[in-house]
C-alpha cells in the first residue's frame, strides 16, 4: 500500500497544520520511517549486506515520497 493511500486523514490546509503534523508523524512512526525525515539522515552501517542496502534505500524512498 502506498503511503498516500494509507493516510486517511484530512489533507493539509490553512487551518489544520497542528493536527496534520501530528497525523503525519504518527503515520511515519507506524510505518517505521521517521528516521528518514528527522534533521539528520541515518547512516547505513559500512558492513551492511546488499539486502540491507536495498531495504535501506527502499525505506528512504518511501519516507521521502
Amino acid at each position: 500500500m502506498a503511503f498516500a493511500e494509507s493516510c486517511n486523514f484530512e489533507k493539509l490546509n490553512n487551518n489544520n497544520y497542528k493536527q496534520w503534523k501530528f497525523n503525519i508523524k504518527m503515520q511515519l512512526l507506524n510505518l517505521g520511517l521517521t528516521e528518514f525525515v528527522n534533521k539528520q539522515e541515518p547512516v547505513l552501517d559500512a558492513e551492511a549486506t546488499k539486502a540491507d542496502k536495498q531495504n535501506f534505500e527502499l525505506r528512504k524512498a518511501k519516507a521521502l515520497s
